[in-house]
């Protein structure tokens, strides 16, 4: 990864002072820190044919645990009624959350 994040949230790139940069490089390094965290490859691109969809993430913890758990669903409406499961079985801070990403679409 070309960029780095810090632990106060800044980030920053070796070798680049972003003081110093033109506006349309520091908006195109912007570009490479957002992709750089999606975690795709260059090879995972093969056109400009992107479709926008949308994951439910729905987050929990059981009462045992420390950590929150996440899992995915495809419907809102399925993404509620596991919510619910969890809540009637005892977890806690149950929340249910839209993500968006976009799709590649082969043609």
């Amino acid at each position: 990864m070309l960029t780095k994040k810090n632990s106060d949230g800044t980030w920053s790139v070796n070798g680049i002072n972003f003081k110093d940069c033109p506006k349309n490089m520091y908006g195109a390094i912007c570009k490479l820190r957002d992709y750089e965290t999606t975690g795709l490859e260059p090879y995972d691109f093969r056109s400009d044919n992107y479709e926008k969809k949308y994951l439910y993430k729905v987050f929990y913890r059981r009462p045992d645990d420390r950590e929150k758990s996440c899992l995915y669903c495809q419907t809102g409406r399925k993404a509620k009624e596991i919510a619910a499961i969890l809540k009637w079985t005892g977890c806690d801070d149950v929340a249910v959350n839209k993500y968006s990403w976009q799709a590649f679409i082969e043609e």
